[in-house]
This record gives structure tokens, sequence and C-alpha cells, in this order.
């Protein structure tokens, strides 16, 4: 069994594939240090990882169990359970992994970071910002930090904060896929259509594979099209709103729509019933039919970058 330098270099293409979005180099890269060294828990945690941006998800947990049980007191094999968990919608599990792994290491700006994406897909928002300002202010260095704070901020509808991030984060490291798709939704909210698709193929243009490049020239799409233009404000209004108070307006709508049916009968107007009911039924319609459009858009968008990756 080999080790040292070889396996060195290998580490070293790994980290530079996963920073240039190569995930499938560092997949290979890892797979030949564990051909040396087998019981590597880092090997196996970080191949869980690039196995889970894959969206190999039971590979990757094959991988993050792997590497706890070679090293349960290893702070990396923990963010690596918790990273597979959240994709897999096992949150608790991932929830209790990232605590942990912030409990071995509470100076560690990363898991902090890893903990607010748990609560960030459960919709957890007052949990999620001191997480996210407490990885910046331990790792002020890392342009991650900063765009995982101006998502949030952007979400929440606050685009000056949002943009002020992300140029931080592109001022450190220009090539920032995260920094660049940040930009191009602050763009696209500010109807800045052509600047924000020439974010979006920047971005994929140093990661192809990059979920948030691909949702965001979607996303350009929608903006340009006269209807799924409509329904994409809509969405960036509910989304600023969060779950609850999204439920509650819709809510309100129908409540809305239903008080106006009375109404019209009690006025003794009932012709204007017909015309409130149709209405009402294209609202609805094309609430629910536009984000199936807007998928299939995302996924003819993945289908060309694969096509052009195999080209």
């Amino acid at each position: 069994m080999m080790s040292g330098a070889p396996v060195e270099a290998l580490w070293i293409n790994v980290h530079r594939a996963m920073g240039h979005g190569n995930v499938h180099g560092a997949v290979e890269s890892l797979k030949q240090i564990l051909g040396y060294e087998p019981d590597d828990a880092g090997a196996h945690a970080t191949l869980a990882i690039a196995l889970s941006q894959m969206k190999r998800l039971h590979a990757a947990e094959l991988e993050a169990r792997t590497a706890l049980a070679l090293e349960p007191d290893n702070q990396l094999c923990h963010i690596a359970a918790a990273t597979v968990l959240v994709s897999k919608r096992k949150y608790k599990e991932a929830e209790e992994h990232a605590k942990k792994a912030i409990e071995l290491d509470p100076a560690d700006g990363y898991a902090y970071s890893v903990l607010a994406t748990v609560y960030k897909v459960q919709d957890r928002r007052k949990e999620v910002l001191p997480l996210l300002e407490k990885a910046l202010e331990l790792d002020p260095d890392d342009p991650d930090n900063y765009t995982a704070l101006g998502e949030y901020y952007l979400h929440t509808g606050d685009v000056a904060r949002a943009e002020e991030l992300a140029r931080t984060a592109l001022e450190m490291e220009p090539q920032h896929v995260d920094g660049l798709c940040l930009m191009g939704q602050v763009l696209l909210r500010r109807n800045q259509v052509e600047d924000a698709r020439q974010h979006a193929i920047w971005a994929m243009g140093i990661d192809p594979n990059s979920s948030d490049a691909i949702h965001l020239l979607a996303g350009v799409k929608a903006r340009s099209n006269p209807v799924m233009g409509v329904w994409w404000r809509f969405q960036v209004w509910l989304n600023a709103m969060g779950t609850t108070r999204a439920i509650i307006v819709l809510l309100g709508a129908f409540v809305v729509y239903r008080l106006l049916l009375i109404i019209a009968e009690d006025t003794g107007n009932p012709g204007l019933q017909g015309p409130l009911q149709i209405a009402w039924l294209g609202i609805c319609a094309f609430t629910w039919f536009a984000p199936v459009i807007f998928e299939r858009s995302i996924r003819k968008e993945t289908n060309q970058v694969v096509l052009r990756r195999d080209f």
C-alpha cells in the first residue's frame, strides 16, 4: 500500500477540481486516494460530499456512513453526513450531525453554514441568519460565506444588501460561481435581464453542472417571456414572505374570491358569478402549470449542458 507523495498530489487535484466545479474529476481522484488508503475517513467524507453534489445520494450516504464508522469524532465526517442527509430530506438527522460538527470544532465557520442550510431548506429563517453571520465572523476570507448570506437577503427581499455581499465575494474571487449566480439574480430582480443572462453564462462556463447557474438561466428565460414573467414576479414576491405568510396570502385570496361571489348574488348580479369563477379557475390553472413549465425549462438547460460536455 502506497502513500505519501502520490496521495498528496491526488489531494491537490481534489481541491483544485472541487474549486473549479469539476466534481467528476474530484471523485476520480478520491477513488484513487482510497485505493492507496482505504481507511481514510476524510477521503470517504469528501467523496460523500462530492457524490451528493452529483445527486448520487445512495452512494453518498454509504460513503458518509463508512467515514463515521472509521472516525466517529471526525468533524468532517459529521459535516458530510449532514450534507447528504439534507439532500435526502432527512432533516432531523442532518441537524443532529451538523450540531455535532459545531460541538467538535466551534471555531469552524463551515459547520455553522451547514447547519444554516439544514434550517434554510425547512424555511426556518429566524434560525438561519445568526448561523450565517457566525460563519462569516469566523471565516471572513471565504467568499462562500458572503454569497450564502447574500442569498438569504435576496430571498427576504433585501436586494441592495444581497448585491453588496455578491460584489464582496466577486472582489475576493472574480470566478466564484455562487457569487456570479447571486449577482445574476440581483440583476434579474432589477430587470437587467441581459446582464443577468451574461452572469449565468459566465458561471456555467466555469461550472457547467452548477444548479444555481442553470436555475438563473431558466429564470432569465421565464423573465423574458411576457406570461411566465408575471408568474416569476409573483413567485419572487411570495418567496420573500416565507412559507407561512405566503399560505395566509393565498388563503386570503380564496376568501376574497368567495366573498365576491356572495356579493354578486346578494346585489342581484348573478351574471358576474360566471366570469368570477372563470377568472379564479384561470388563475389556479396558471399557478399550477407555470411551475411545471419552469421545471421543464430547467431540465432543458441541464440537458443542453450535458450535451455540450459530452460533445
